[in-house]
């Protein structure tokens, strides 16, 4: 009998047929999902990569959460589907000779299409990074594009037949290389470690201090009279006006191209700042009695596109792009992807009979939508700041330069227009927390999820334009606070206090009346300075209720004003100075909720500070059911008796400081109208500045993602102006003299003795 193991041979064959069509008709089934997928996948890739350079083109002058949220979703599903899409490229199985011939010329368009894909990869040019952290990732990039660079090369061999076949993608796979190689350079170039390289200069001894004493000890041994005298060298920062601005005769309201070619040089004589580097005070020998010498809109112009070279710089891969190489770069990789689209189109057009209508389409999307990539750039390269600096290359020659060339470039957009948002976020305690009141079950829901904080930033935060007005009375306030030209290098927000050296004086000349009232805001009863969150938070309170004794007294005058609804208000209320003092009182309010580290190395005690404050507010209004509106809060806040500091109350574990705010109000209310309001916009500016000065560099240019901050422009015009601590050089070297005492010259005919003195 036959063992039931032992198979007949033609069993065998019939079997392994049986096996060979199963797996047949697994790698077909495979492969048609995969180019369903792919099908899908190539185009929805191609569409993000066109909608994100137009959404990043929106960044720096619209602060909405809506377009980041937009922005960040496509940066990620660019990156992915085009990895994804290269990772399904390099996995379709082999497949038996006759399925191939079938799928042939289906195959060679995969060729084609993993070299897009590493185009894809490498992003637009207006976008390189999303974040600063994501500029310290070009290491992990530089892997990933290996990677990808494999994989790429992979599928060209697998799908290309012949060498002639291969041409185009080969090329398009070296302009896909040189695309990535920008990315992974401009990330690298716009990490703060990279710019604080950058910065750095020559190691500098100064004078020989070994060979300036040895001869000074060596005649104090012979016993000889010495002295030693160092030469009293002039301050920088003293140098007379008209002689610091003799170099600068551009006209720049007539001429927008030396606005930004000047706005270029301050940017690299600053961007110090994003690292906390440290300035001479030569450095604003021509800047200080420029910014002294003109208005608040040409000032707010040049800051403008100051900070629009650091965003691009930060941000983009506009620091190489638009440098000699950079362009000679770009313009090699344009003329290499369009002498491989025409390959592509003609291979394409002479196969179409033999390639699905689908593959065809694809191919045709990719090589149009490639093209455009390259030539959009290039294009918006005439409309950008960048285009000024080819015709300006030097301030210098800013007279030999072509003015048709300019007079064409001025017509193509408006170059006064500023591309920052214009705008400040305004978030305030009182509207936060009847907010908070009105939506209880909403916000349980939402802290269920740790999401309620999220959302009450998201939905309380609101964004208003910046009024002239304003502008201009803060630009003056900080251009005259110091009428002699010596500069003052550090900031307190002592307002008032004479007997603080190096403090803001541009109050100096209140009476000393006013800072004893108000005090008790700045430091405590032993002379100790106050947490600067906690002044913060005590001034906004005395803000809001004050602003509502305002209305109140506007509205018994008969002369309110209707306002507009959202609550943004009309431009002559901007004009007010309760409206001004309330605008920068609600924006640094922003700042301490929002972005903490922008005003205080200690950050969650200005959080919890600010809870405190809210929860004792809350439970001042109650729990009811009736709607109280802002007006009646304040009015409930005005009618409570408060006139001690809360802390001799209360003590210290509470930080709250809504009863502090409410003194101070009704401190300040004793005052004058027009003192009254003198006094909060000062103090307001004052807070302004400081903020501004002690925040870290990185917070500034973090905050150029999103539109930019009011406080990183007040920042860059006090050190422009002298001020502020970061000037640590201001004699720069002496050379030291030593020898013998000089002796009064003798005169050689004595005056006769007439009785008269000898002057």
């Amino acid at each position: 009998m036959k063992n039931r193991n032992e198979m007949i041979p033609g069993d065998n064959l019939f079997i392994g047929a049986r096996l060979r069509e199963a797996e047949q008709k697994r790698l077909e089934s495979t492969l048609q999902r995969m180019e369903l997928l792919l099908r899908f996948v190539i185009p929805l890739s191609l569409v993000i990569q066109l909608l994100l350079p137009l959404a990043a083109s929106f960044r720096k002058n619209v602060p909405r959460k809506e377009l980041t949220i937009l922005l960040w979703l496509c940066y990620l599903a660019a990156d992915f589907l085009a990895r994804y899409s290269i990772g399904v490229l390099s996995r379709i199985p082999s497949i038996s000779n006759s399925f191939w011939d079938w799928y042939s010329f289906e195959f060679h368009l995969y060729a084609f299409w993993a070299p897009f894909l590493l185009l894809h990869l490498g992003g637009p040019d207006n976008l390189s990074s999303l974040s600063l952290e994501d500029n310290k990732l070009w290491l992990r990039q530089l892997f990933l594009l290996i990677a990808q660079l494999l994989a790429t090369a992979l599928v060209i061999y697998r799908f290309s037949f012949s060498f002639l076949s291969s041409i185009a993608p080969l090329l398009l796979l070296a302009a896909g290389v040189l695309r990535c190689v920008d990315r992974i350079l401009a990330l690298y170039t716009a990490t703060m470690d990279s710019i604080r390289k950058s910065l750095l200069e020559d190691p500098h001894l100064g004078p020989d201090y070994y060979q300036t004493l040895d001869p000074y000890a060596a005649r104090l041994r012979s016993g000889l009279p010495t002295v030693f005298t160092v030469p009293d060298r002039p301050r920088h920062d003293t140098i007379p006006q008209s002689s610091a601005s003799k170099g600068h005769k551009f006209d720049f309201a007539r001429s927008p191209g030396k606005r930004i070619r000047f706005a270029y040089e301050l940017f690299l004589k600053y961007q110090g700042v994003f690292v906390n580097s440290i300035f001479s005070d030569e450095d604003c020998v021509q800047s200080r009695p420029f910014f002294e010498s003109i208005d608040a809109d040409l000032a707010f112009k040049v800051l403008d596109t100051e900070l629009s070279f650091a965003y691009d710089a930060l941000y983009t891969k506009a620091a190489f792009h638009y440098t000699k190489p950079g362009l000679t770069i770009r313009y090699a990789r344009l003329a290499i992807t369009i002498a491989a689209l025409i390959l592509i189109s003609a291979w394409t057009a002479s196969n179409s009979n033999k390639i699905y209508n689908a593959g065809i389409g694809i191919t045709m999307a990719l090589v149009l939508g490639s093209a455009a990539t390259e030539i959009v750039p290039l294009v918006s390269f005439l409309f950008s700041d960048w285009i000024f600096l080819i015709q300006y290359p030097d301030s210098g020659q800013c007279d030999k330069r072509c003015p048709l060339l300019e007079q064409i470039l001025l017509k193509l957009r408006n170059w006064d227009k500023l591309t920052w948002s214009n705008s400040v976020s305004q978030y305030n305690l009182i509207r936060f927390c009847l907010y908070d009141r009105r939506h209880r079950r909403t916000g349980k829901i939402l802290s269920l999820f740790g999401l309620k904080e999220k959302w009450n930033q998201y939905w309380l935060t609101r964004h208003n334009k910046l009024g002239k007005k304003l502008k201009d009375k803060l630009f003056d306030e900080m251009r005259h606070t110091y009428p002699d030209n010596v500069a003052v290098k550090k900031y307190s927000y002592y307002p008032y206090r004479s007997n603080f050296p190096d403090t803001n004086r541009a109050l100096r000349r209140v009476e000393h009346s006013i800072w004893e009232k108000i005090k008790f805001s700045f430091v405590d009863r032993e002379g100790e300075q106050l947490d600067f969150d906690e002044s913060i938070l005590i001034w906004h309170i005395a803000t809001d209720l004050c602003n509502r004794r305002q209305q109140l007294a506007a509205e018994k005058k008969g002369a309110a004003k209707s306002k507009k609804k959202a609550g943004v208000d009309d431009d002559e209320d901007d004009e007010h100075p309760s409206q001004m003092a309330k605008r920068l009182s609600d924006y640094v309010v922003s700042l301490l909720i929002l972005h903490p580290g922008m005003l205080s190395e200690r950050a969650a005690l200005g959080t919890k500070r600010f809870l405190d404050t809210y929860a004792e507010l809350a439970a001042l209004l109650g729990d009811g059911d009736d709607d109280i509106g802002e007006a009646k809060a304040c009015d409930m806040l005005l009618m409570a008796y408060a006139d001690v500091e809360s802390e001799r109350i209360k003590g210290d574990r509470s930080k709250s400081v809504l009863w502090d705010g409410c003194v101070l109000a009704r401190r300040l209310m004793e005052l004058a109208e027009e003192k009254r309001w003198a006094v909060m916009w000062r103090a307001w500016v004052e807070m302004l500045c400081f903020a501004a000065l002690s925040c870290g560099g990185y917070y500034h240019a973090d905050r150029l993602r999103e539109g930019g901050e009011l406080v990183t422009f007040v920042c860059f015009l006090m050190l422009q102006l002298g001020r502020g601590d970061h000037y640590k050089i201001h004699r720069g070297d002496v050379v030291a003299r030593v020898g013998p005492p000089e002796e009064p010259p003798k005169m050689l005919i004595q005056p006769l003795d007439t009785g008269e003195k000898i002057l």
